[in-house]
């Protein structure tokens, strides 16, 4: 049933397919198209003046059909969400699948709740004791990643309204996010399950994760709107999945599958194509594409045709320019100024190079905010798995000399 619904689309013009009967919705949406101001165009109304493209207007008019009464848009991130509020009208609230989550858990156990993102790490302590030595601090991050990790990808089972992992479990997360190895797996599951035991069932102190994670492990009561519209789908892990679909009589997604890099943290890298599957079971689910982009020119676009064919630059786009930058020559040719006066954003899939860039701007005292990591952070939890509480620079200079090496090995 659910591949009848789904390739019941194939051979059909746009027209037909935006009048499918279907009661959910993905827009499969490419880079810089416009994906999440079409989305407030359907739910606000399209200014005057602005003149759609067929796909948006395909797409705004399968939302209109719906006659949903009330929208959620769920965003990626706070700032996202705050912008969204001041674009959408009344019937539609703006919120991050976080807040969302939270307010349930509210809703079913009470307003008096501290969120505390080190609630794990202080069931550890509490456990094992104050950590002193390097093994203490490797032990609480593997650990605080295991349960971390487990309850993204809603691994585990439920014992008695507490979360319980199995070996195969630990297992699993070690291999596929590559926790630290200096300990057994069962060290870590002991722990770990030892600390769910406390925490998992404890809704007055809660971590991030607890926020998306709870309410569909619960089984809480959840007041649903009409319509959910979900942006950035394709970055959702199972948890959020389940939280997403636990609010709407109809789900919205927008995304695209190209752009899922948060495999790392814990997002599905599958999640369209499992939201998909959802939604044609819950109801059935149409699917239409977003492909021209305004924002890049011509010849970025014909760039990665090789990766994306569909993928359209409007008629009034500039060329653009495609260029390869030599690493060494990288701060002079994106002409950075100490004085800050010219804002410049260097985008990677990856962290090494960004990392490495941020530390060479900083020799020549330019400012530097990589989004989503906090350095000064990073670089405590390093001294601290080296060093421990020891004060004896020397020694810890040693250990990161060793540690280097062992990692350069690994690699």
């Amino acid at each position: 049933m659910v591949v009848n619904r789904v390739s019941c689309f194939v051979g059909r013009s746009w027209e037909e397919r935006v009048m499918a009967k279907s009661k959910n919705l993905i827009v499969k949406a490419l880079a810089g198209v416009g994906k999440t101001t079409t989305m407030i165009w359907a739910v606000a109304g399209v200014p005057k003046g602005v003149t759609l493209s067929d796909e948006q207007q395909l797409i705004i008019d399968w939302v209109r059909r719906q006659k949903i009464s009330k929208f959620r848009f769920l965003a990626f991130n706070k700032t996202i969400a705050t912008e969204l509020a001041s674009r959408v009208p009344a019937n539609c609230e703006a919120a991050t699948c976080h807040s969302s989550g939270l307010s349930i858990i509210k809703r079913n156990h009470g307003t008096k709740i501290k969120v505390d993102s080190w609630k794990y790490r202080k069931i550890m302590d509490n456990l094992l004791g104050e950590p002193k030595k390097s093994p203490d601090f490797v032990l609480r991050n593997a650990v605080n990643a295991v349960i971390d990790l487990a309850r993204c990808n809603m691994l585990g089972y439920d014992n008695g309204g507490k979360l319980e992992l199995s070996l195969n479990d630990v297992d699993t997360l070690r291999e596929c996010y590559d926790i630290d190895g200096e300990m057994t797996s069962d060290q870590l599951l002991d722990v770990a399950n030892k600390s769910l035991a406390v925490g998992s069932n404890n809704f007055k102190s809660i971590d991030f994760t607890d926020m998306v994670w709870m309410p569909g492990f619960h089984k809480m009561d959840c007041t649903k709107v009409g319509g959910v519209i979900i942006d950035e789908m394709q970055d959702l892990n199972k948890s959020q999945q389940q939280l997403v679909m636990m609010q709407g009589h109809q789900i919205i997604g927008v995304g695209d599958v190209n752009q899922a890099i948060y495999g790392f943290a814990g997002a599905d890298a599958g999640s369209m194509g499992r939201m998909q599957e959802y939604l044609t079971e819950a109801g059935g689910c149409d699917v239409l594409p977003l492909t021209e982009t305004r924002r890049c020119g011509k010849n970025i676009v014909d760039s990665v045709l090789s990766i994306v064919p569909e993928y359209r630059a409007h008629e009034s786009n500039g060329d653009g320019v495609v260029a390869n930058i030599e690493k060494d020559k990288l701060i002079d040719d994106l002409k950075v100024r100490s004085d800050n006066k010219d804002t410049v954003m260097v985008l990677c899939r990856t962290n090494a190079p960004l990392v490495s860039l941020a530390f060479r701007l900083l020799k020549t005292e330019t400012k530097v905010v990589i989004r989503g990591r906090d350095i000064g952070q990073g670089l405590i939890k390093l001294v601290e798995k080296l060093a421990g509480k020891s004060n004896d620079v020397d020694a810890m200079i040693g250990k990161l000399e060793a540690y280097s090496a062992e990692e350069e090995t690994k690699i």
